[in-house]
């Protein structure tokens, strides 16, 4: 890794957690300074030539790209797989139009990723105030950065391949978190369930349909008033009891939280902020207030430590009647209103009106209110809010909250991570956040705001999810089903059949929509929707295992296909399939009515996972009727299955492990207690079961990775698929007794020291 840094940086990074000694260059690093900058090499190789100077805001840094390279990253945009060609604009905002114009978004990573066959790296722009990149519009040969300020610090990554980049990136910003297990699987939401009957019913019925589910949503009208931290003593008279039914039936629970506190006296919140100077100011000292739904409110400084342990000690407060999940909106702050500039836009208005200036009042209104909402015109035509406060750091020095303003969710989901930590010690804690810079990984889970159900928002949330995870963010997803608009049968079954493979799995839907519940359009529909959530469950042991694998190195959890095959040039441009880990490709419809599709298969040989046909790289049309989704397994890659269950927390049972061997094929079986960070500590079990072919024998070697916990299972079935060369089974080099099931060739092993079982 090495690091650049312009001017002279007033504040720390709040997104690096652990800077490597070798930050600064190291070996395989070499920087040439010539008159008009710089050009930088890895291992011997020219990466690009990068120019420095000036703008009207602040710095501009530029590199030069080559015609072949993609870029890739930049977090949560609504753009191609491909980034290249685009101006994109980093400043966190509440986004509620989700086209191509709808930027910036309600996220800001600027990490970003150069790819071609044979080279790659990556660059992390590290300023949270705005920041502009253009990756080839003004110049086709080259990414332009503004920084918003007179300074800048660049980290730049390169390695062998895509892996290594992700991996020195989280290394510097922080691994993924590890989810509980019940937060990998489906979630199913409302705005809003408007009381706690109507929650245990959606719950109840759920678990008399069989389908699984593992958490239910409560949106703000659960609150009093839509104050924080409150419950609403008619709808939720009592939360407590609501919980524990629910945990009853193995169901969690999350509640939205969002980061405006209503000013008022009495309201425990308000008034313990107050007493603490938890809150941020104006420039003259005053409170700085903006009007939210419950009316105007005061908002937590949270880069002050005694701010983010005021927001901890109000969580963990109110996490004590169960509440399982926090999930973050509203945190860029979006602000529907600002008091001074709100009153003085009335008072205006009004003067004019009285004058019967009833024109210039209304171009007054019109004007003011692009102000107050979010669409002040900075650089070259960008929607943002310049919220006029000040945080105060821990030696009470004032920062302006331009500054900062990309970082103050990353800052408010810190605080959260210490309400759990208060609330549940020891316990894995489970956070979604809407607004993020970057680092957010380490914290929270994501998903991509307010979408629409419509199928173009369907096909979009693809790239913009394998983007986020190529911007180190492997824990998001789009809300199934989208959240306004009213969806129709068939795109709820398509969009749950595609979201069944999101790394977070959750059906939402906005006040005023058609209901999205998996049973709402009756049959054959709801048996449809059902069997596609009841696939993903069919999936965790193999999803789960990519969660740890992100956990320990960045490594997304879905995948574009280049990520696998970055020596297939085709592979570089395909958006409409991917990967999950490294052998599942998943093809999901798209557009209504379809009922076949066009499918990229890279490089190697497929296995149709429905119909057993062994396919050859390149493009093929496939079937894809109404009740799946085409799946393809690649040769000499394997997928761990176990029946499904109602919860992902219930034990797996027997899993399967399915393979495709050309040569070789491994799977990793991973399984700790899903619940606490034990497995830090060692109590986790991790086998790798590989299966080599030898003329017509299948040899089946065993590695006992880890053996700190007594797994979930109790079985594991190898189920050898495409095929029929196999003679013999044979584990060390023992004789296994087999069974042939359709075209798979199965065997069973005891979990033990995976020795094979009695039974065929």
């Amino acid at each position: 890794m090495l690091k650049i840094v312009v001017g002279s940086p007033r504040l720390r990074s709040f997104a690096v957690v652990s800077e490597p000694p070798c930050c600064t260059g190291g070996d395989a690093w070499r920087v040439v300074e010539d008159r008009d900058g710089v050009e930088v090499y890895w291992s011997g190789r020219k990466l690009f030539s990068m120019r420095i100077a000036t703008w009207e805001r602040g710095v501009e840094i530029a590199h030069t790209l080559e015609g072949d390279e993609h870029v890739y990253g930049l977090g949560e945009k609504y753009a191609h797989l491909d980034r290249r060609f685009k101006r994109f604009h980093f400043w966190n905002v509440d986004q509620t139009v989700h086209l191509p114009s709808g930027d910036p978004m309600y996220k800001s990573i600027p990490f970003y990723i150069v790819a071609k066959p044979g080279k790659v790296y990556g660059v992390f722009v590290d300023y949270p105030g705005y920041l502009y990149i253009d990756t080839g519009v003004e110049h086709l040969d080259r990414i332009v950065i503004r920084v918003g300020a007179g300074y800048a610090v660049l980290y730049v990554f390169s390695g062998e391949n895509l892996y290594e980049i992700l991996d020195a990136y989280t290394r510097l910003t922080g691994r993924p978190f590890m989810p509980p297990k019940w937060a990998v699987g489906y979630h199913q939401s409302r705005y809003s369930y408007a009381s706690q009957d109507e929650v245990l019913r959606v719950a109840e019925e759920f678990r008399r349909r069989r389908i699984p589910c593992d958490a239910i949503w409560l949106d703000i009208d659960y609150m009093d008033g839509y104050r924080l931290f409150t419950w609403s003593r008619d709808r939720f008279p009592d939360p407590r009891g609501m919980i524990e039914k629910l945990h009853s039936m193995n169901m969690r629970v999350v509640t939205i939280v969002d980061v405006g506190i209503k000013e008022e006296k009495g309201y425990h919140a308000y008034d313990r902020g107050v007493e603490l100077n938890a809150f941020l100011r104006t420039p003259d000292g005053e409170l700085f207030r903006g009007g939210v739904w419950p009316g105007l409110c005061v908002f937590p400084d949270f880069l002050r430590s005694s701010g983010r342990r005021y927001w901890a000690q109000r969580l963990a407060e109110f996490m004590g009647v169960g509440v399982d999940g926090i999930w973050l909106d509203m945190n860029e702050p979006a602000i529907f209103y600002m008091e001074k500039p709100f009153r003085s836009m009335v008072a205006e208005v009004s003067k004019r009106l009285i004058e019967n200036d009833v024109e210039g009042a209304g171009n007054h209104y019109f004007w003011r209110a692009r102000h107050l909402i979010g669409t002040t015109s900075v650089g070259k035509g960008i929607g943002m809010v310049d919220i006029p406060a000040v945080h105060l750091d821990d030696d009470g020095g004032e920062v302006r909250h331009s500054e900062i303003h990309n970082a103050y969710p990353l800052l408010e989901n810190e605080a959260t991570k210490m309400g759990f930590e208060i609330a549940r010690p020891g316990r894995r804690w489970f956070i979604l956040t809407r607004s993020a810079y970057a680092g957010i990984q380490r914290l929270a889970a994501v998903w991509t705001g307010d979408n629409q159900s419509d199928w173009g928002h369907m096909a979009i949330s693809i790239p913009m999810l394998l983007n986020l995870g190529l911007s180190g963010v492997p824990f998001a997803g789009a809300d199934v089903g989208g959240f306004g608009d009213d969806v129709d049968p068939e795109m709820l079954v398509r969009w749950t059949q595609l979201g069944a493979f999101y790394p977070f799995f959750r059906n939402h839907s906005s006040k005023g929509t058609r209901r999205q519940e998996p049973w709402v359009f009756g049959e054959p529909w709801s048996s449809y929707v059902a069997e596609a959530i009841r696939l993903r469950y069919r999936l965790l042991p193999y999803i789960y295992s990519m969660f740890i694998e992100a956990h320990r190195s960045g490594k997304p959890v879905i995948r574009p296909l280049f990520a696998e095959f970055p020596q297939d040039e085709q592979s570089y441009v395909v958006e409409d399939e991917f990967l999950v880990g490294p052998s599942l490709l998943v093809a999901p419809v798209l557009t209504p009515g379809a009922r076949a599709r066009a499918v990229y298969l890279p490089q190697v040989r497929w296995l149709d996972l429905w119909s057993g046909e062994v396919l050859e790289p390149g493009w093929r049309l496939v079937e894809a009727p109404i009740d799946r989704v085409p799946l393809f397994l690649r040769e000499d890659g394997a997928v761990v299955t176990t029946e499904p269950r109602s919860s992902a927390t219930e034990p797996w049972g027997t899993v399967t492990i399915d393979v495709f061997v050309g040569r070789k094929a491994c799977a990793v079986l991973y399984d700790d207690d899903g619940e606490t960070a034990d497995f830090e500590k060692g109590r986790f079990f991790e086998a790798k079961v590989c299966i080599e072919r030898r003329g017509g024998d299948a040899v089946i070697r065993v590695e006992e990775l880890h053996m700190g916990y007594e797994p979930g299972f109790s079985k594991v079935r190898i189920r050898l698929l495409g095929s029929p060369w196999v003679e013999r089974v044979l584990l060390e080099g023992e004789e296994l007794r087999v069974y042939r099931s359709g075209k798979a060739v199965v065997a069973e092993l005891g979990i033990g020291r995976l020795t094979a079982s009695q039974q065929g």
